[in-house]
């Protein structure tokens, strides 16, 4: 019901994704998450469309 789109098709430092809902879906969870030096995502929640 909705797509992830990044920065990069890679999972680096820095790669921002944010997640786009299909039309009459609405999201959960956080809008963004970003790729950290550790190499762990910003949001720690899941995010989703339903």
């Amino acid at each position: 019901h909705g797509y992830m789109k990044c920065t990069s098709t890679d999972p680096i430092y820095g790669t921002r994704c944010s997640i786009e809902c299909d039309e009459g879906f609405e999201r959960s969870g956080a809008s963004t998450t970003e790729c950290t030096k550790s190499g762990t995502w910003t949001s720690d929640t899941s995010q989703s469309c339903s």
